[in-house]
């Protein structure tokens, strides 16, 4: 699904010397009910840092892949591994039902395995977009230690408080779609091809 992003101050695909850049992402959705209590955002980095990166995601979004793929490894290199940062996953899925289902699955994972295990998963759900099935998601969850009632209940929407929490807070920020960065609750629109540049350079400005 590709659109136009929109932040609360211009179109993200325009440059400020104005030259155009077609950023495409996926637009927001409905939100829906849940059980559980909302969980903490999962952090990675520094916990103590001033500088916090929120990124706003969809598992089926596959600018989301690309930048779990080639602007994750960058932060990761250049903030993270520093203690510049604490980046944080923030669930907001955005295509349909299946994105809020694998969002609970994930989160299922983050509350009943842990930290360690949410990011693995995560990034072995994004690194493999087209093989989403249950007996992947079983597989994957199995893998880390936990079995397949996981995927029942995230199935079910168990966690649906915990994406509705992230869901609002992006469209508080006026978040239209995915992947978006937040730095210190503001929007860092991407104007190039490596969202992970627009990220170091807004985070030198601070």
């Amino acid at each position: 699904m590709n659109a136009s992003f929109i932040n609360r101050r211009n179109f993200l695909g325009t440059i400020a010397a104005g030259s155009t850049l077609s950023i495409a992402g996926c637009t927001s959705n409905g939100a829906q009910t849940g059980s559980a209590d909302p969980l903490e955002p999962p952090v990675l980095g520094n916990e103590n840092a001033q500088i916090t990166v929120d990124v706003y995601e969809d598992y089926k979004c596959s600018r989301c892949q690309t930048f779990n793929q080639e602007s994750f490894p960058v932060i990761q290199d250049e903030l993270l591994s520093a203690g510049t940062i604490q980046y944080r996953h923030r669930d907001f899925p955005v295509i349909g039902i299946e994105s809020i289902q694998i969002a609970n699955i994930v989160r299922g994972v983050q509350d009943r395995l842990g930290n360690d295990a949410f990011w693995n998963v995560s990034k072995t759900f994004f690194d493999n977009q087209g093989q989403y099935s249950r007996e992947f998601w079983e597989s994957t969850i199995e893998n880390e230690g936990g079995d397949a009632q996981i995927v029942t209940d995230g199935l079910n929407q168990v966690w649906s408080k915990t994406i509705n929490t992230d869901s609002t807070a992006a469209k508080e920020l006026e978040v239209k779609g995915t992947p978006t960065v937040v730095i210190n609750g503001q929007v860092v629109p991407q104007q190039t091809q490596l969202y992970a540049e627009d990220i170091i350079a807004y985070i030198e400005t601070i």
